[in-house]
């Protein structure tokens, strides 16, 4: 076939391209198509009578018919165009009679599928019949079996109806209640966490408020012994000007305190070194006031 149109040119749709490039799609289809359908009646030469078989030749003769038929009608759109350049010269004759040739080729082709096709449908039809013939042969024997079949049919529907009934009344009772389990759970949980929510709102309150009373406390006292500490400082700063009797009295007072405060306060103390004034005596004694009078 190839070898028939190769080299002839044909427009379609404003475009201008070989024949066989053309034919291309169509061709494809129909050879896909006839070795499907080689392989089915190779079957069927085993199986003569298998329908599944017969159904597919069937179909797949339909299918080759109107391939063929359009490639037919390609054909003959270019045999236009042919005839048109054999005329002016511009196709040689061998192209113009090889394009004939498939033409008629073609058109055998056709007939031979269209046979095949009423063939085959009337084997199909043949088929058809003597199933008939033998189920009116059959006669009351055929109507009881087809009753009971459609006893059965009617209680399996019956039987099935109910069941899925059955079902769908579960599921409904299912998720009614697997719905209400869900929702329980998630109040429950929602009036959990507001409780804990409110417990450590409290809790944190209560942390803050002994926070605050213990800072409150610790600062009254530190306030209260560096008050003591500065009263000390100018103690110290004021030692020189008192006796040293009385420095010596007051110096215990202050270790005292000082080990109170280094009990609150938890640090080292050492009390500075401080020199003491020393003195001496010298001269005569005299019982003369200092403004000269006797006493």
């Amino acid at each position: 076939m190839a070898n028939r149109v190769k080299g002839i040119t044909v427009e379609i749709n404003g475009s201008t391209t070989g024949l066989d490039k053309a034919l291309k799609n169509v061709n494809t289809n129909i050879r896909n198509t006839s070795k499907a359908l080689r392989d089915v009646e190779r079957l069927l030469k085993i199986d003569p009578k298998n329908t599944e078989l017969l159904a597919q030749k069937q179909k797949l003769l339909a299918d080759a018919v109107g391939q063929t038929k359009d490639k037919l009608k390609q054909l003959q759109e270019a045999e236009k165009q042919a005839k048109a350049a054999l005329e002016s010269g511009d196709l040689g004759q061998d192209k113009y009679d090889a394009l004939q040739r498939e033409i008629i080729a073609t058109e055998n082709e056709l007939k031979k599928l269209e046979q095949q096709q009423k063939d085959t449908e009337e084997v199909i039809n043949g088929s058809t019949e003597n199933m008939m013939d033998k189920f009116k042969e059959a006669g009351g024997s055929s109507r009881k079996l087809v009753e009971g079949v459609k006893e059965k049919w009617n209680q399996l529907k019956k039987s099935t109806k109910d069941a899925v009934d059955d079902m769908a009344s579960r599921w409904n009772a299912w998720k009614k209640d697997t719905g209400q389990k869900i929702a329980d759970t998630v109040s429950a949980a929602k009036q959990k966490f507001g409780e804990m929510k409110e417990n450590a709102k409290s809790t944190f309150e209560n942390m803050k408020t002994s926070i605050g009373q213990k800072l409150d406390q610790a600062k009254t006292a530190a306030g209260q012994k560096f008050e003591q500490m500065k009263g000390f400082a100018r103690f110290v700063w004021n030692l020189p000007k008192l006796g040293i009797d009385a420095v010596t009295g007051i110096i215990e007072k202050v270790k005292g305190a000082i080990q109170k405060v280094k009990g609150f306060l938890d640090f080292k103390w050492s009390l500075p070194k401080i020199k003491l004034p020393h003195f001496n005596i010298s001269g005569r004694f005299s019982l003369n006031s200092p403004d000269g009078r006797e006493t």
